[in-house]
């Protein structure tokens, strides 16, 4: 940047070069507190606000998928370009003038060039942006309580992902919630039988003694028949 550099180095090496200023190793060397500000995150062909991301993290969670959120962002782009011309018109109608240039198309690439994100572009970002987070989520999971364990099978979100050439390979998810309705487990499992997720309730409790957290004392599940003595003797050992 000229207004940094020294003005006597302007034919030595290094002035003149350009850097990509939203390059994320850029940013990651900035304080904390900048790169909160920075207000988007970056795709090799585009950007997504930190705004849409929220959205989309709140509206996956309720089985508002890519595809209708991906139409949602559409259909608000091309009302803000309606609400653009609109004012460009008014505004020309108000003070009389005539003559001036039509207003851009939506899909002009040399005017307006809007370009709504398709529901592929948004489901890898957000799965990049959740991979980028997952250690956080997951520190913050495990510090969660789990005095009260409510654990469920799911079947039906199974039929429609884990298959291979359309066999189903995994019976059901089982998901962990403790007294706060927090998601503390999940896991996707073969059967009924409890015996699947020994690991998981074992890492819950390390969780717990590692967070200071109370002992786990009920666990309520729809599978009391299938449950694994070796559950209940580290629930007891705890």
């Amino acid at each position: 940047n000229r207004f940094i550099c020294d003005g006597r180095r302007v034919n030595e090496p290094g002035c003149g070069t350009s850097i990509q200023g939203t390059d994320p190793h850029i940013l990651a060397q900035l304080p904390r507190q900048v790169q909160v500000a920075f207000p988007a995150y970056i795709s090799p062909r585009g950007a997504v606000s930190k705004l849409m991301v929220r959205l989309m993290r709140n509206t996956f969670s309720h089985r508002h998928g890519a595809a209708p959120f991906a139409e949602m962002v559409t259909e608000v782009q091309y009302l803000s370009h309606a609400d653009g011309e609109l004012m460009y018109t008014a505004a020309a109608n108000f003070y009389g003038q005539t003559g001036l240039k039509r207003f851009s198309s939506f899909d002009d690439p040399h005017g307006y060039a809007g370009s709504p994100p398709s529901a592929p572009y948004l489901k890898g970002l957000f799965t990049d942006v959740v991979s980028a987070h997952r250690i956080f989520i997951e520190r913050d999971t495990a510090t969660k309580p789990l005095t009260v364990a409510k654990a469920d099978h799911t079947f039906h979100v199974l039929k429609h992902i884990g298959s291979v050439k359309g066999e189903q390979i995994f019976t059901a998810a089982y998901t962990c919630m403790n007294e706060f309705e927090e998601a503390r487990g999940h896991a996707i499992v073969y059967s009924k039988s409890l015996e699947h997720v020994e690991d998981m309730y074992e890492h819950m409790f390390q969780g717990l003694r590692a967070s200071g957290n109370p002992p786990t004392q009920i666990l309520y599940t729809d599978s009391p028949q299938g449950s694994s003595i070796s559950i209940s003797e580290r629930l007891l050992a705890y």
